[in-house]
């Protein structure tokens, strides 16, 4: 059976990771807990990139091509997390 990993890089606004963090914690045990075709939910902190999250992410199966996956936000509001 193939595997299908999401990995994403989060870039916070300046001094803003921590309080970020806490909000994507919650969100990685909700998705853990109530949706089932969430295997893997995992959060790292780069350290030598104050500003950066990135996210290891691992759904039963392939997720719909019409997320995007593989190219960045388009617009700035969307881009830049408080």
């Amino acid at each position: 059976m193939t595997k299908f990993a999401i990995v994403a890089t989060i870039k916070t606004a300046p001094g803003k990771r921590d309080e970020y963090l806490k909000h994507l914690k919650a969100h990685g045990q909700r998705c853990l807990a109530t949706e089932p075709g969430t295997l893997i939910f995992d959060i790292l902190l780069p350290k030598k990139e104050a500003d950066t999250i990135m996210l290891y992410t691992m759904p039963a199966r392939k997720p719909s091509t019409r997320i995007g996956l593989v190219r960045p936000c388009s617009r700035p509001s969307e881009t830049r997390l408080v």
